[in-house]
């Protein structure tokens, strides 16, 4: 459901883009002295940035598929063959990858949380300037819905249901 698809060297090869896999890329680049918040590693890795493409490349692949970072490293250059046409044709399957993986993954609108001014639930997380606050974002999945799988949560999944929540806790807190 929350999937996408990367043919190499005819293997298959499943991602996904959960939080697990965004707080893992953010960290990885943190190693090589890149500080990104969440939004600004989604821009880069659609500006080209090679160090972020390959980073969230094998962190999301390696969340769903049995494979090793090695292991998907050859079988891109083993798709390619050194040759440079395949080259550019598999960077195109990579960015088409990317593409559909952030479509399935991350909501389509803004997040527009269903409360009223005076006593709003629940900030917006998720505008450009400022990072995801991971702890949080995981309280509120834990102690608000009652689930224990917050890093197994893509974007998406998180904001349809927070917005499910807080529209329901509006309508509950008129009732009451």
């Amino acid at each position: 459901m929350f999937e996408a698809y990367l043919t190499l060297s005819d293997r298959e090869l499943i991602g996904t883009l959960d939080f697990y896999v965004l707080k893992t890329t953010q960290d990885d680049l943190k190693k090589n002295e890149v500080n990104l918040t969440i939004p600004e590693l989604c821009k880069k890795a659609f500006e080209g940035d090679a160090l972020v493409i390959s980073t969230l490349l094998i962190n999301s692949i390696i969340r769903k598929t049995d494979v090793t970072p090695q292991e998907i490293m050859q079988l891109r250059e083993a798709d390619t063959n050194r040759d440079e046409k395949k080259i550019g044709e598999c960077f195109i399957k990579i960015f088409d990858y990317l593409k559909e993986l952030f479509e399935v993954c991350f909501p389509t609108e803004e997040f527009k949380p269903c409360v009223d001014d005076d006593e709003a639930l629940f900030e917006d997380e998720f505008e450009d300037e400022k990072d995801y606050d991971f702890a949080t974002m995981e309280y509120m999945w834990i102690t608000y819905l009652h689930r224990n799988d917050f890093w197994e949560t893509t974007p998406k999944k998180y904001i349809e249901q927070i917005q499910i929540f807080s529209k329901h806790a509006l309508k509950n807190k008129a009732r009451g």
